[in-house]
């Protein structure tokens, strides 16, 4: 009877597959589907993983991490975060940032890899945050095939489950059109408190994982101005609820506020794709990050 169950799921499958691909306009567009489904993208191998730049050895490292922005995506190396951020305070910045990357990205990294040359102990990781992060841990595969990414975590209550690496039939399902779909009508059903409280889960998962492997080290989280990017435009809000992680010593630096609207105008914005921070914005924000953190 079992047997029969999966071959009978296996054909839905294979239907709702040959739908979706007659459904696709970008044939290019599937096969990055198909590729990155097979593969976890979660080490970060790039030239700007490090810094060709001075540092002081005596002083603690620093580490970043997130999605584009952190990486540093349409602009030069030069014009980045971590390249600033170290050329300013002299520490090695170590610069985990992949594009199409969320939270769930940032803790894998911190609980399956050593963050820094010969397992250092950073002083600070930090964290840049987007509204747009709120998806990508909510869909199984984003509703933009530019950042498709399996899902690593199960949340199970309060706590995260790892999930195995194994590609499994239901994870083709969910590549198809009708399942994206389905993922982001869900999405966009529930208000911005129930994302977030699924958000803090991740945040104080990775406090916690962070502080049994670098126990000095403290986490930061850089909530960048949501006007500047979010194609959900549902999700264009600011909260107070950063407060309940400032609580359990996580530092929170925002730039959510109307004061930093101006991060949204167009000499903040990379002129490739007038989406990413400039380098005119990091000159803006790396400033703000040193006086906070008093580096």
């Amino acid at each position: 009877m079992k047997r029969h169950f999966n071959i009978l799921i296996k054909i839905i499958i294979i239907i709702l597959l040959l739908i979706d691909l007659f459904i696709l306009i970008d044939w290019g567009m599937l096969a990055q589907k198909y590729y990155f489904i097979r593969k976890f993208e979660l080490i970060p191998k790039s030239k700007r993983t490090e810094f060709q730049l001075p540092y002081n050895p005596k002083l603690k490292p620093i580490v970043i991490d997130g999605c584009s922005f952190t990486y540093g995506h349409a602009i030069e190396v030069y014009e980045s975060f971590g390249y600033k951020l170290q050329q300013k305070t002299k520490r090695k910045v170590y610069n985990y940032g992949i594009s199409g990357n969320g939270i769930q990205h940032v803790l894998y990294r911190v609980q399956h890899m050593p963050l820094t040359n010969d397992n250092q102990e950073p002083e600070y990781l930090i964290y840049t945050y987007i509204n747009d992060h709120l998806r990508r841990f909510l869909t199984d595969h984003d509703f933009y095939s530019w950042t498709v990414k399996r899902s690593i975590y199960k949340v199970k209550g309060n706590h995260l489950v790892l999930r195995t690496e194994e590609v499994t039939p239901f994870d083709y399902l969910k590549m198809t059109h009708l399942w994206q779909n389905f993922a982001y009508k869900r999405f966009n059903m529930m208000s911005f408190d129930q994302k977030f409280d699924i958000f803090e889960i991740y945040a104080r998962e990775i406090q916690s994982s962070l502080q049994k492997k670098y126990p000095h080290a403290k986490f930061v989280i850089l909530v960048y101005h949501p006007f500047v990017v979010d194609p959900h435009k549902e999700e264009i809000q600011t909260t107070d609820r950063w407060k309940e992680l400032e609580k359990d010593g996580i530092i929170v630096i925002r730039l959510d506020s109307q004061k930093y609207k101006f991060l949204a105008d167009k000499e903040y914005l990379s002129e490739m794709d007038k989406i990413h921070p400039s380098g005119k914005a990091w000159d803006t924000i790396v400033p703000i990050v040193i006086e906070r953190l008093g580096l």
